[in-house]
């Protein structure tokens, strides 16, 4: 899952996984560097019940809770973790799904070998665990600047574009061992579109299931519902 900082990839990767949770009993080991548990907890429970956290009631939160505690489970992230490290916990957690957000927090090997290396051991463990791991990732810098912005004519002209698939830190060792990427951006500084996180699918490495690539300029919109759980066509689908 590729973005920019600060457009709301883990709010919309937390989402998708409870409407996993909610409708299919999906569980999920989470590592967020970058946010508290209790943070992460916070939302969900808003997006669960649909209702503003400061407005439920204590009975409310703890039922919620509960339930959410038998979907979720969070990582420590005030410790250093290597790939090694962070495989052996999410195996421990006994869930169905992994989730790595950013993976560039993780001690690690930060060169092109070391990238190959590290997409290797995901992918054995994927394999032999039956386990999915999810990592979230940034751009390079020079995605953010000058050719990053869409140029004079386009609709959204003058605002961020989205990152290609090939801006990813680490290059293409992601792109050639990656079973499927998603790209996640959000137009920030614009009136009437700044609340949508928009969402490209630009690879799948098996389609026989279903689904398929979205087209450029035609992302999926998914409506932040002031963080109640996003709307996707005018559909809440936890509700």
């Amino acid at each position: 899952l590729l973005g920019h900082d600060g457009i709301g990839k883990t709010d919309w990767k937390l989402w998708y996984y409870l409407v996993l949770s909610s409708k299919y009993g999906i569980t999920h080991c989470i590592w967020a560097g970058e946010n508290l548990s209790g943070q992460l907890m916070r939302k969900l429970i808003q997006m669960y019940t649909g209702t503003e956290f400061k407005s439920l009631e204590r009975f409310e939160i703890e039922r919620a809770k509960e339930i959410i505690n038998g979907w979720f489970s969070f990582i420590d992230n005030e410790k250093d973790y290597t790939p090694a490290d962070m495989l052996k916990i999410m195996e421990d957690a006994g869930t169905d799904n992994c989730f790595i957000d950013p993976v560039s927090g993780l001690k690690r090997n930060f060169s092109y070998e070391g990238v190959y290396e590290i997409n290797h051991q995901f992918r054995q463990f994927a394999k032999t665990k039956k386990k999915t791991i999810t990592i979230s990732a940034h751009p390079v810098t020079g995605s953010g600047r000058g050719l990053g912005i869409y140029k004079e004519g386009h609709m959204y002209s003058g605002h961020l574009r989205p990152p290609y698939k090939g801006d990813i830190e680490g290059g293409k060792p992601w792109l050639n061992r990656v079973d499927d990427m998603l790209i996640a951006h959000r137009l920030v500084s614009h009136d009437s579109l700044k609340f949508l996180t928009q969402i490209q699918t630009v690879k799948i490495k098996d389609m026989d299931t279903g689904g398929g690539y979205t087209k450029e300029d035609d992302p999926v919109m998914f409506d932040f519902n002031d963080g109640l759980g996003f709307k996707v066509g005018g559909i809440d689908p936890i509700n």
